[in-house]
């Protein structure tokens, strides 16, 4: 969902013909677009190669695959981009129910965070900045709140909100 276009700068190509072609590991052509920027974030994760392609009339570009190609053409060395799959932020609480001490740890998560906690009245009875470089766990000490069940909200820069329930003995 986030961008990740990157641009490529092209020296010493040849040819009367030309094509960029992003293709996987196994040559398979998964798209030719017209020119950089080069925007990869639909192809999922795996291995992607970006090549351009200087060619002659004649260079049938129908193809599925590279390998495929037929007639006098130039192939440059291709970009390797590895895609990764991104996983989404989450937040764990231990222990819970807790009676006096508890830790909320964060996982995946890039930026500040805002975190609250909330009561079933939906009064905020705690509230904390965590900055991105403490961003490992927040110790909390929950024994003056009584006792109940809580809503903890951890909100990232991006407005994303993961709430866990917290129960407090």
């Amino acid at each position: 969902g986030i961008s990740d276009a990157f641009d490529v700068t092209l020296d010493n190509a040849f040819g009367k013909n030309s094509a960029w072609i992003i293709t996987d590991d196994k040559l398979n052509i998964l798209a030719t677009p017209a020119s950089p920027p080069f925007d990869l974030d639909g192809a999922g994760p795996g291995t992607c190669l970006v090549w351009h392609l200087s060619y002659s009339d004649g260079v049938n570009l129908d193809i599925a695959n590279a390998s495929e190609l037929e007639g006098c053409y130039s192939l440059s060395n291709p970009i390797t981009v590895e895609r990764i799959e991104s996983r989404p932020p989450s937040i764990k609480i231990f222990p819970n129910p807790a009676n006096y001490l508890t830790f909320i740890y964060f996982k995946n998560f890039n930026s500040d965070l805002d975190v609250r906690i909330i009561n079933m009245q939906n009064a905020e009875v705690y509230r904390k900045q965590v900055l991105q470089t403490d961003l490992q766990f927040l110790k909390l000490f929950v024994g003056r709140l009584p006792s109940g069940v809580y809503i903890v909200k951890v909100t990232d820069a991006n407005n994303r909100t993961i709430t866990k329930k917290l129960i407090i003995k």
